[in-house]
């Protein structure tokens, strides 16, 4: 059985993205928000961070589907799949965009950039150090990689899904912490639009 391939997850990323932000502010006032200054950067922050999870999960995948199916081992994962990043090329257009747009590069920290005080990490699950693709059950729904309010090289530690209440803001309400299944889309913003959308209900 061939290991899964990563499908391309940007369509549903920049999807996610927009979708938020009209959530948040409205069909009529979305153009507004996106020329504020901050808000274009806070987005730009967001869209470059899930980004680099995307990337980072087609990395290690790419490596694993190199080396007979078999995944990185944890305490050096970071070093053995750096080879293999790429950023999808229509994430490296807003590289020249308003968009204050800071992927992850080969050689550089692998991390979110939330503001200029304050970043996140990116580390890899302990449960699937050196496992093959193949015995992965359920590739969809197992954390590939996960974000980490530490940061630092080749990070790394059981999987633990983290309370909505500590995520990383974006407008004023927690964005939720972002992962990346072995195979999939990357998540965690599923909440967040579930919050505004109970919000304003309750508002009208």
């Amino acid at each position: 059985m061939p290991p899964p391939k990563p499908k391309n997850s940007t369509p549903l990323i920049l999807g996610i993205v927009f979708g938020v932000l009209l959530l948040v502010c409205g069909g009529g006032a979305f153009a507004l928000f996106f020329f504020g200054r901050t808000a274009i950067k806070d987005t730009g922050k967001m869209i470059a961070c899930v980004a680099s999870f995307d990337a980072v999960q087609k990395a290690v995948i790419a490596y694993a589907q190199d080396h007979n199916g078999v995944l990185p081992k944890a305490e050096t994962w970071q070093d053995d799949v750096k080879g293999y990043l790429k950023l999808d090329p229509d994430f490296k257009d807003l590289e020249n965009s308003p968009f204050d747009f800071q992927a992850v590069t080969k050689d550089g920290e692998w991390c979110c950039t939330i503001s200029a005080e304050k970043k996140t990490g990116i580390s890899f699950n302990d449960d699937l150090s050196g496992k093959k693709l193949a015995e992965i059950v359920n590739p969809f729904e197992t954390p590939l990689i996960f974000e980490t309010e530490k940061v630092g090289r080749n990070l790394h530690s059981k999987y633990v899904e983290q309370p909505q209440s500590t995520a990383p803001k974006f407008f004023g309400t927690s964005r939720g912490w972002f992962w990346a299944p072995v195979q999939g889309e990357v998540r965690g913003m599923e909440k967040m639009g579930a919050e505004i959308k109970t919000r304003r209900r309750k508002s009208e």
